[in-house]
């Protein structure tokens, strides 16, 4: 009989189909971690290469997105390099501002902790996380009847975050390191460039955030995302006008005194 034919299932198959379905965006991240520990499973110059395309042509970085769905059944990339290659990058550039401006041991560590857990993994999880709820909710298109549902998943949205991240730290750590004499200046024009500065990168988070989304065929009207483009375009201008607070400086004298 047609029964006696069928192959049994894998044990991942049989594991994964008692998996509920909410929680199977989830069940992926142990394995990815783990590859972390693991210099072999991940790939730097492939990494590095990609992460530049971001900062340069984010449109091309993203056409590997279908390639991953085709081969391994997952949006997000397996390969946690870029992740492990940012935390890097994050600690050179702590090490270079608590250099520049003297700060002792524990006053690096506060820094570190701001700009490693606070900005790029606590602020990476809550952006993720409300982008994924959003997305999910109302951006999906209604697939046909013989159309699987599909979702988007924590760890692509994820991703996303890294990939934006990265051209924004290049503005506002990199490029705002070698600026600092021009924007902490005690002048009007200081405090014009810092704003710029500061808009620049949240235009580049948001581009390259939408891109990410619009790479999903199931995703209708993700142009939402470029919202905060506008939103803090408003704020910082009106900012600029009503306050004499310098971004930087303010940033800089919270973070080292």
């Amino acid at each position: 009989s047609e029964t006696r034919g069928m192959l049994p299932l894998d044990p991942s198959q049989q594991q994964a189909k008692s998996i509920p379905r909410s929680s199977l965006s989830f069940s992926f991240l142990p394995e990815y971690f783990r590859r972390m520990l693991s210099r072999h499973q991940m790939d730097f110059d492939q990494s590095f290469t990609q992460m530049l395309y971001f900062c340069v042509q984010p449109s091309k970085a993203y056409r590997s997105t279908a390639y991953h769905k085709q081969t391994k059944n997952l949006w997000a990339r397996d390969d946690p390099a870029p992740i492990v290659l940012q935390l890097f990058f994050l600690l050179v550039a702590s090490i270079a501002y608590a250099i520049a401006f003297r700060a002792g041991f524990l006053r690096w560590l506060l820094f570190l902790a701001i700009t490693l857990v606070g900005e790029y993994l606590v602020c990476g999880f809550l952006v993720s996380t409300l982008g994924r709820l959003f997305a999910n909710r109302f951006l999906r298109s209604g697939g046909g009847f013989h159309h699987v549902e599909q979702r988007v998943e924590w760890l692509y949205s994820f991703d996303i975050h890294c990939n934006a991240f990265f051209p924004a730290f290049l503005t506002l750590s990199v490029l705002q390191f070698f600026l600092l004499r021009a924007l902490i200046a005690p002048t009007a024009l200081a405090r014009v460039l810092s704003y710029l500065l500061h808009f620049f990168a949240i235009v580049q988070y948001s581009y390259v955030s939408f891109l990410g989304y619009n790479a999903l065929p199931f995703i209708s009207n993700p142009q939402y995302f470029l919202a905060p483009i506008a939103f803090f375009g408003v704020l910082l201008f009106v900012l600029s006008l009503a306050t004499q607070i310098n971004p930087t400086s303010a940033w800089l004298s919270l973070c080292f005194g």
